[in-house]
């Protein structure tokens, strides 16, 4: 009785050993339901096993051990809790499901779009900025050519005003210099007349005096030979 209650327990123990043989335990990888409306998570690695939740198409799960064509793997509920189960491998993938990639890929179009049109309506904004920047830039460049053109026409102007105004200095201090010359000169025939009339009237005094003398001595002689003849 004790060797056949051995046996059964080695029998049990090899049975045991078996299966533990046939479930390969992994490190936990990344993986999603494939394009199915739905799948069973059951309790063990058989169709036998008690369903404990539905997993879909793009719900992601981690995978912690494989046992033939199941998967044990690991998953959060709608509620936040987590749980286990064992799912057929051949409904798992690396990837994302392509439903759930094409949603990405819609909503990234759609975001695009937006983006795009922003972007557009920048490039319009920036298109009327540059444009008005132009025609000022044209302004101020007409603007520029004209105040150009009148300080040319000033800095002539101003060359030629200082040029005149030399001219006019030059003159000036020679009409300066020619009247202090015209009085000097005024001055000296002024004095040359003074003394030149000076001069006159003496010899006119003088040629007086001679007269008056020359008369009296030929009176005198006249006298004289009067008397002699009376």
């Amino acid at each position: 009785m004790n060797r056949l209650l051995i046996k059964a327990v080695f029998f049990i123990v090899m049975l045991s050993g078996l299966a533990a043989t046939g479930q390969k335990v992994q490190a936990e990888s990344s993986a999603y339901v494939t394009d199915s409306i739905g799948i069973t998570c059951r309790t063990g690695p058989d169709i036998t096993n008690k369903i404990i939740a539905m997993l879909h198409s793009g719900d992601h799960v981690k995978v912690t051990a494989t046992s033939g064509n199941w998967s044990r793997v690991k998953f959060t509920r709608k509620d936040g809790t987590s749980s286990e189960g064992w799912v057929m491998t051949r409904y798992l993938m690396k990837e994302r499901p392509c439903r759930d990639r094409l949603v990405a890929l819609v909503n990234e179009n759609m975001t695009l779009k937006k983006r795009l049109s922003t972007l557009e309506a920048d490039n319009t904004k920036y298109s009327e900025t540059t444009q008005s920047l132009k025609k000022n830039l044209g302004d101020l460049t007409n603007r520029l050519s004209i105040l150009q053109n009148k300080y040319k026409k000033l800095k002539e102007g101003a060359a030629e005003y200082i040029s005149l105004k030399k001219k006019y200095e030059k003159a000036s201090t020679e009409l300066d210099t020619a009247e202090r010359r015209l009085n000097i000169l005024t001055r000296e025939v002024n004095d040359l007349r003074s003394s030149h009339g000076y001069k006159w009237f003496g010899m006119g005094a003088l040629v007086l005096f001679a007269g008056i003398i020359i008369g009296l001595v030929f009176g005198r002689q006249k006298k004289s030979r009067s008397s002699l003849y009376y």
